[in-house]
């Protein structure tokens, strides 16, 4: 296991000099799990091939920051088509096929549109008092693969998460969620 660490962190350290250079701006400091500290995209996304973020109040928040990481240069937006992937979505995906804050109170079989989510422009929108669900589509990444941000927040109780998800269309139309990062969510 140390050595798969070590080989995760060598390759982490040395590919830093990225080639892209809005990948290079400095964010700030994030620690991720095994104690790894990161503070631009690069470093970001290399660690979070292999690790989690701390689940903190503080990784979380600063975990916003890091959402631009997950935009790769060769993905498109155009508005049908995210009407279009959004409204698929709303009428046949489950919010409990997300790790999202609202699933306690769902049944495994809610689609969004029963779940007291809505359709507004480049998003699905959940508000209920002090809790508010986004989840925005940011672009296409191949004919079948979207990049989604969720962002899941309650004030009451200092509960955030923030993160990126793919968004998967399937033989039967419908469109499944998995995680951008091998990491996990």
């Amino acid at each position: 296991m140390k050595k798969v660490v070590v080989i995760v962190w060598l390759i982490f350290v040395c590919s830093c000099s990225a080639t892209q250079p809005q990948m290079q701006n400095k964010l700030p400091e994030l620690e991720l799990a095994k104690g790894f500290v990161v503070n631009d995209c690069n470093g970001y996304n290399l660690a979070r091939a292999a690790f989690k973020l701390p689940d903190t109040y503080q990784s979380q928040i600063l975990a916003q920051d890091y959402l631009a990481c997950s935009l790769t240069p060769n993905i498109r937006f155009q508005q049908d088509i995210a009407s279009q992937v959004l409204t698929t979505i709303f009428n046949s995906s489950k919010p409990t096929d997300l790790p999202l804050s609202i699933n306690p109170q769902l049944t495994r079989s809610n689609v969004f549109a029963n779940s007291g989510f809505e359709l507004d422009g480049n998003q699905l929108q959940f508000q209920a008092k002090a809790q508010r669900i986004e989840i925005i589509y940011k672009g296409q990444i191949t004919p079948i693969k979207h990049l989604l941000w969720v962002k899941d927040r309650i004030d009451a109780g200092n509960y955030v998460a923030f993160y990126p998800v793919w968004g998967i269309l399937q033989n039967d139309g419908r469109i499944s969620f998995s995680p951008v990062y091998a990491s996990g969510y």
